[in-house]
């Protein structure tokens, strides 16, 4: 009967996400606490900073900090880039301590705020704390949207391969099936990732890298061609892929044949074969794997919306979550959090609703993720938006989605974060699983299902729960 088949089609809410083991994914990096400000194109000149830039400080950054502090609104965040992607995958994946993070800290006010902000975020942290040295800082300094970063890494620079090989930590390295480092731990402590690099190879696990900087590129390239073999994703932006290229004389500054070269680069283990993923700002993604090169657009944003200022975004998320839970519900009558009642109703009215009320709720809120401007705004590049992009794409490659998932759920991290002064108060933000797998099952039901848009559909209510610090 048609009652048999409908409750055939109803599965658990929590069955559509595929949950991971603890300790699934491990970063190992610099961490620092970012100063970030808005500042003005003489402050830029004053310290020999160019704009859409990353740089390790020098003797001449160093009254950079205070006057940034004493002259400046300045935002205190725990950052740096493997730290900054694994707290947006754990906040994509809602499975508490998922990941986990190796890196060096002082033993100052600063480290414990990093440690507070880490745990915060769900992240089971390990961190060397150095005695004599203070917590590493970045400062980050935005002119017209632009960041340009300056890293004193500090006590981030006194990590040593001694403490990774410490029980307690090394059975992180033992516990995780997939491990990210990004290139700036090069400059740290190559040692410490060539043994997990030879960790991996030796134990069928995933293990990814990011070029991260063009600096690394040219100025590491000697410790960044040992770990290169056993890298099985390899993320970068179009400036890094050129620079690489040209450090390597390839003589080409297409980004797709650089990453296809890259891809192709031998591999010190044979067990999976290499893919690498190249953002470009506003353009669209590259992914090279097999000999060929997939592209996939990024959702653009005006560039007046690149950090919210008023909580619209969060509104924006939330429309996002409420509308699209109810399309999901729609989707083998799974389960949802939401009312209290079971509704039939044909799709396509269910998915017009669903629509209507996210163009509403965001309309309301000022916000606009489908709007076009001539000053558009990608991600990948000196930005939060290339670790959350890295962030989100892991979220769903540890639960061995195929990459276009990996992708969507890069963009869509990438494109909160661009709003947010960095990879901060995530825990305040909607559920990204259910955008993300709800998007998917949303293609599947108009594309792969038969009547799929006249089709009677159930949808189950369970317990109006809703997440912390919204409304449903």
């Amino acid at each position: 009967s048609s009652a048999a088949c409908r409750r055939d089609r109803r599965v658990s809410f929590d069955q559509i996400i595929t949950m991971v083991s603890e300790g699934t994914l491990l970063g190992m990096g610099n961490p620092l606490l970012d100063i970030s400000a808005v500042v003005d194109e003489d402050f830029l000149k004053k310290y020999d900073i160019t704009s859409n830039n990353a740089i390790l400080a020098e003797d001449k950054h160093k009254p950079m900090y205070q006057e940034l502090a004493e002259k400046y609104n300045v935002e205190y965040i725990a950052g740096g880039a493997t730290q900054n992607s694994i707290k947006v995958a754990q906040w994509m994946l809602q499975v508490p301590g998922a990941t986990s993070y190796m890196g060096g800290i002082g033993k100052d006010k600063f480290g414990e705020e990093m440690k507070k902000n880490s745990k915060l975020a769900g992240v089971n942290v390990h961190y060397y704390e150095d005695e004599t040295t203070p917590t590493g800082t970045c400062a980050v300094c935005i002119v017209g949207g632009e960041r340009s970063l300056v890293a004193n890494l500090a006590a981030a620079n006194c990590y040593k391969s001694d403490h990774l090989k410490r029980p307690e930590n090394w059975a992180l390295v033992e516990k995780a099936k997939y491990i990210y480092i990004a290139g700036f731990f090069l400059t740290v402590s190559p040692d410490s990732i060539q043994l997990v690099a030879e960790h991996s190879a030796a134990n069928n696990k995933i293990f990814s890298m990011n070029l991260s900087a063009p600096f690394i590129c040219e100025f590491f390239r000697d410790v960044q061609e040992k770990a290169l073999p056993y890298t099985d994703f390899v993320f970068g932006n179009e400036t890094e892929a050129r620079t690489f290229s040209k450090v390597h004389g390839w003589e080409t500054d297409n980004v797709e044949e650089i990453a296809v070269k890259i891809s192709q680069w031998p591999k010190a283990s044979g067990t999976h074969k290499r893919i690498t993923v190249i953002t470009q700002g506003a353009d669209p993604i590259c992914v090279a794997e097999d000999g060929k090169v997939k592209k996939f657009p990024v959702k653009l944003l005006p560039k007046e919306k690149l950090v919210d200022t008023n909580g619209a975004e969060h509104v924006h998320t939330f429309a996002v979550a409420a509308a699209l839970r109810l399309s999901c519900a729609c989707f083998r009558g799974a389960r949802v959090r939401g009312g209290a009642a079971a509704v039939v109703a044909p799709l396509c009215v269910m998915l017009e609703t669903a629509v209507a009320i996210h163009a509403v709720a965001v309309r309301r809120a000022g916000v606009s993720f489908c709007r076009w401007h001539s000053g558009r705004v990608g991600l990948g590049r000196v930005s939060p938006t290339g670790d959350a992009f890295v962030g989100g794409f892991l979220s769903q490659l540890v639960q061995e989605k195929p990459i276009e998932e990996c992708v969507r759920a890069g963009c869509y991290a990438a494109n909160v974060i661009i709003q947010r002064s960095g990879c901060n108060h995530m825990q305040h933000a909607t559920r990204a699983p259910i955008i993300v797998e709800i998007a998917a099952a949303l293609e599947e039901v108009v594309d792969g299902i038969e009547g799929g848009r006249d089709k009677e559909v159930v949808v189950i209510g369970e317990d109006n729960g809703v997440d912390e610090g919204g409304e449903e």
